[in-house]
């Protein structure tokens, strides 16, 4: 990378706001920081696995209960939390200036990630757009499983 493209990228970099402060203007990313929990639903997605001949990529649904639950989203401490009777477990919150993303470490799969965009879907004012994604490691020796799921989340403040 050239010396230009650095620079350009420094000044990209340092003038991206972060932080459940940040404010880039639009009414979805206000209501998206100012929430205490989200409900996300999710549908469909991919999931990758690999053979001999490299990845091969398979539609997949999300599974029998289709929603991801957030509870507790702090702004200070930048955790939120699994409601109690799914389990409880605690995530670290990842503001950006455009989303909000929430990483569950599993001891035992890997990691799980989920991004809220402080847009809504088109033709919505309560949901906002949403990935998830499973990044499991090979349970019992097993290939790495990455899963890619796509849906919305509503926020209760």
């Amino acid at each position: 990378m050239n010396t230009r493209a650095i620079a350009v990228l420094c000044i990209l970099v340092a003038h991206v706001p972060t932080g459940l402060n940040a404010q880039p203007g639009t009414v979805a990313f206000h209501n998206l920081v100012r929430a205490k929990s989200l409900r996300c639903l999710f549908d469909h997605g991919t999931a990758g696995r690999w053979d001999s001949t490299g990845v091969i990529l398979e539609p997949i649904r999300y599974g029998d209960s289709s929603s991801v639950i957030f509870v507790g989203i702090d702004p200070k401490t930048l955790t939120a939390r699994f409601p109690a009777d799914r389990g409880g477990g605690t995530l670290q919150v990842v503001p950006t200036g455009r989303s909000l993303t929430l990483i569950e470490e599993d001891s035992i799969a890997g990691v799980n990630i989920t991004t809220v965009f402080g847009r809504y879907r088109p033709g919505s004012t309560t949901e906002f757009l949403a990935v998830h994604s499973r990044h499991a490691a090979g349970v019992l020796g097993g290939l790495p499983l990455p899963v890619q799921y796509h849906g919305v989340c509503r926020a209760a403040t």
